[in-house]
């Protein structure tokens, strides 16, 4: 009998000391994340040329030998209409390899070239079966230095985001298989975020997910994307000040803008013309040659390019996406042309439609844990009705939120609005955000002073952090990752370097609303006409 106490209690002090581990393990297991990214992978037509690298200096091609004789011909002769004409003319040829077929798929072999990727778990062709659509491979990202693995996915992001979320679900089968886990993470950031809401809103239930982070993300929509297909570009003076203001007061921030010769002529004359306060004078002659071009040639222009591509209607809000088809397609002759392309804008518009509902009844069910980093502290570009809204240049911080009430971008929300929120701590110390109207206020993060192309590690790090924590993390749970945050570095890309800061008071930010202090009409002119000579030389180079 003792012999049998002795032995039973040497197994309950064993299993005493196992059970907290394998509790503790389990509390903090460790998922394989699947990284997505957005738009830029250089892609390649059937004979390996590279058909787009996201370099198109479109400053530069526009002022190219006859190309700026006719458009400053055409203007000189206040032909709007015929300015239309050759806009299309001088765009078109660019699209010419690139664009998708009727039916929104790459037919032409056109995508993905296969030896500038490594070793792939997963890949998938093209309908015409020679380039890669999509390849799923181990990654060396920062966000991937935790003790598990981590697959990078390279796609053709001209396609719809339903076929390929349904690549993700197959590539995270193979990883599933691959690691022996029972989730992964799943992480997204830009045009990407639309891929993993399609697949969330698919699959999502299947409990195939630990984490879905959407960085920057483009779920929502894009104003200016939503002026391009519903053909409702504008110039609002004060967001046009807004943009001048901030691109030549602030130094260094023309580097955000580029830093060619034609694109430094065009900081030179906003800081020209907000110098001289000009911005209101004119503005109906320019709306009138914005408009001829919208009636005109827009839907030509979208139709030779990005109205081919499902993925760029999926950055549509929700509300815009039929008001774009019917302006994009306007005729019985377009929407037969292009019925299957329609077919796979509306397969995502339908998903997308109940966004919003579905991501919320999985986060409260525990089926996936969400979380969202958003970026602002920046004007839009100033040629759609939300441009005078809080961003990160190109998406407002509304929208990459999925809710945030924000101020304007040199205002600050109210007291009386302030006053009303139930709690203060969503409210950023800038008095510039309310995250409380966030879908998910307590996982949704908001970096300062980032813009949108800038990835850096210090983010990726976040991104960690939150996969590490299994759904227990929120901006309350680590005083390093607050839920705002200040961007402090250099970059404008990947390769961007610094460091995120808790926001506590505003003596730790930056208040950009009263940076605006450059007010030299002549410094500015002098510097217009330095600029627009180097331009000239630069065209007789050519």
């Amino acid at each position: 009998m003792k012999k049998l106490i002795s032995v039973f209690l040497t197994l309950v002090m064993i299993f005493t000391l196992f059970v907290p581990s394998f509790a503790a393990s389990e509390d903090i297991a460790q998922y394989p994340t699947l990284y997505l990214e957005g738009q830029g992978y250089p892609l390649y037509n059937e004979a390996g040329e590279k058909i787009y690298g996201l370099d198109v200096d479109w400053l530069s091609y526009i002022t190219e030998g006859d190309n700026i004789k006719t458009l400053l011909k055409d203007i000189a002769l206040v032909d709007y209409d015929q300015y239309a004409e050759d806009l299309y003319n001088i765009i078109a040829p660019v699209y010419e390899k690139l664009i998708l077929d009727e039916n929104g798929e790459a037919s032409d072999g056109s995508g993905l070239k296969w030896d500038r990727f490594g070793k792939s778990i997963y890949t998938k062709k093209n309908p015409a079966g020679k380039c890669l659509e999509f390849v799923t491979m181990p990654d060396t990202l920062n966000v991937t230095q935790g003790s598990f693995p981590v697959y990078r996915a390279h796609f053709d992001w001209r396609l719809s985001p339903v076929t390929l979320a349904e690549d993700v679900h197959e590539a995270i089968k193979v990883i599933l298989e691959q690691t022996g886990a029972k989730k992964v993470n799943l992480v997204s950031r830009c045009l990407a975020t639309n891929i993993a809401a399609a697949y969330m809103s698919m699959y999502g239930d299947e409990g195939k997910i630990n984490e879905c982070i959407y960085y920057a993300s483009s779920i929502d929509g894009i104003g200016l994307l939503n002026a391009l297909f519903t053909g409702t570009l504008k110039l609002d003076p004060q967001s046009l000040d807004c943009f001048a203001t901030y691109f030549t007061s602030i130094e260094g921030n023309e580097a955000l803008l580029g830093d060619d010769s034609t694109t430094s002529l065009v900081v030179a004359l906003l800081t020209l013309i907000y110098n001289v306060k000009q911005l209101g004078y004119g503005m109906n002659v320019l709306q009138g040659l914005v408009d001829s071009i919208q009636k005109i040639a827009l839907p030509k222009i979208m139709k030779a390019s990005y109205a081919t591509f499902p993925s760029y209607w999926a950055m549509t809000s929700v509300d815009q996406v039929q008001k774009g088809l019917s302006f994009t397609f306007k005729t019985q002759e377009d929407k037969m042309t292009y019925a299957g392309l329609i077919e796979k804008i509306n397969n995502y518009y339908d998903l997308q439609v109940n966004f919003h509902d579905v991501f919320a009844v999985q986060q409260n069910s525990g089926i996936a844990n969400y979380a969202v980093i958003a970026k602002y502290a920046f004007p839009l570009i100033p040629l759609s009705s939300d441009a005078r809204e809080e961003s990160d240049v190109f998406v407002t911080t509304n929208k990459m939120s999925l809710g945030a009430t924000c101020a304007e971008t040199n205002g600050k929300l109210s007291d009386s609005y302030i006053a009303a929120v139930k709690d203060p701590k969503y409210v950023s110390v800038d008095k510039k955000i309310d995250a409380s109207t966030c879908l998910f206020p307590d996982t949704t993060w908001f970096v300062k002073g980032l813009e949108h192309k800038a990835f850096p590690d210090c983010v990726n790090d976040l991104i960690l952090a939150i996969c590490n924590s299994n759904g227990t993390m929120t901006v309350d749970t680590d005083e390093k990752y607050t839920q705002f945050l200040q961007y402090e570095g250099v970059g404008s890309s990947d390769s961007a370097k610094g460091s995120l800061t808790p926001i506590l008071t505003m003596d730790d930010t930056t208040d950009t609303t009263e940076n605006y202090t450059k007010n030299n009409p002549l410094k500015a002119l002098i510097n217009f006409v330095i600029k627009l000579f180097k331009v000239i030389a630069n065209l007789f180079k050519k």
